[in-house]
């Protein structure tokens, strides 16, 4: 009797210890990284330099094999070349941030010595985590997916685009940049964000954000 006890206890103990084994893989795998803020300056006063750029890294974090390929990506996209002349401050905002996205948008400020205004550069990067390499626009929706999600949901606007809708509709802003050679976008919880790019003198770029079910993480 006591042996069938003491078989019993020992059986539920493997069976708690397997179960929880089990249960910390899953957390672990599911984990979001961890992001830290960091900082990149250059400034030479006689050639009129002045650079700072502000940029996202993962840090510490053990279970992402391919940390440092995510981060060389990051780094790469935010870096800019110094040129005599040149002022130039960016800065960042993370818009999705799963174990499996990093989707990041980047603003810009920057002026060359003797230009007759500044300009205004915003852009956007996307990280697919397992694979450490940047989706493109073709790698998550096709054009008739994003045409029939404007057609059927309430789009968000921003940076002036109110001004732009007197004159084209959402379909023709869609249009616009559908036919852009860079297709720039980042990813929100409830959908996509996309970047069309104007002159200056339209005010550089548009957003719209549009609700959208994705299929992400593959």
């Amino acid at each position: 009797m006591h042996k069938n006890i003491l078989l019993i206890i020992t059986v539920l103990f493997v069976c708690t210890i397997s179960v929880g084994c089990s249960s910390n893989e899953k957390r672990l795998s599911t984990d979001v990284p961890k992001i830290e803020d960091k900082e990149y300056g250059e400034q030479d006063f006689e050639k009129n330099i002045d650079i700072c750029i502000n940029y996202p890294q993962i840090v510490n974090e053990q279970k992402i094999s391919n940390q440092s390929e995510i981060n060389k990506l990051l780094h790469d996209y935010f870096k800019v070349e110094a040129k005599d002349g040149l002022y130039y401050y960016s800065n960042y905002e993370i818009k999705m941030l799963t174990s499996e996205i990093i989707s990041i948008v980047k603003k810009a400020e920057s002026y060359i010595k003797g230009s007759p205004y500044p300009s205004t550069e915003f852009g956007a990067i996307n990280i697919n985590i397992r694979t450490a390499s940047a989706l493109k626009f073709d790698d998550i929706l096709s054009d008739e997916m994003l045409l029939s999600a404007v057609d059927e949901n309430e789009v968000s606007s921003f940076n002036g685009v109110n001004g732009l809708l007197a004159v084209h509709s959402y379909e023709a802003l869609i249009d616009m940049f559908l036919n852009q050679i860079e297709r720039v976008y980042y990813i929100t919880d409830s959908g996509i964000g996309i970047i069309i790019y104007l002159n200056h003198t339209s005010g550089d770029y548009v957003l719209l954000e549009i609700p959208l079910a994705l299929k992400l993480g593959k």
